[in-house]
């Protein structure tokens, strides 16, 4: 079955006074369509940030880099690149939801 969502070497970096700090390294996860995915893992181990970050819905200060596919998709997030702002955001979710941005 193809992957209904592929995200590779998805890093979160957070803006911090003393300089950027990765607070997600490297994740990748592939979701089969009619598949259902569980993130666990303690407290601050980074599973609302990781949904945050491919769903374009990051916090100001935030980055998130790595390779997003959603294939199928007209818009931003097929097969590209993430680099996530509050703009990139917006358009990842119409484009996801099917509206326009």
């Amino acid at each position: 079955m193809s992957p209904l969502l592929e995200v590779r070497d998805l890093t979160v970096q957070l803006k911090m006074d003393s300089g950027p700090r990765e607070v997600i390294t490297g994740t990748s996860l592939t979701i089969a369509q009619g598949e259902s995915m569980g993130l666990v893992g303690e407290s601050g181990s980074g599973k609302s940030m990781t949904a945050k970050a491919i769903t374009g819905l990051l916090p100001p200060g935030v980055t998130a880099t790595g390779t997003m596919r959603l294939p199928g998709s007209a818009g931003p997030t097929e097969s590209s690149s993430i680099v996530r702002s509050s703009d990139v955001g917006r358009r990842t979710r119409s484009a996801m939801l099917g509206a326009s941005a």
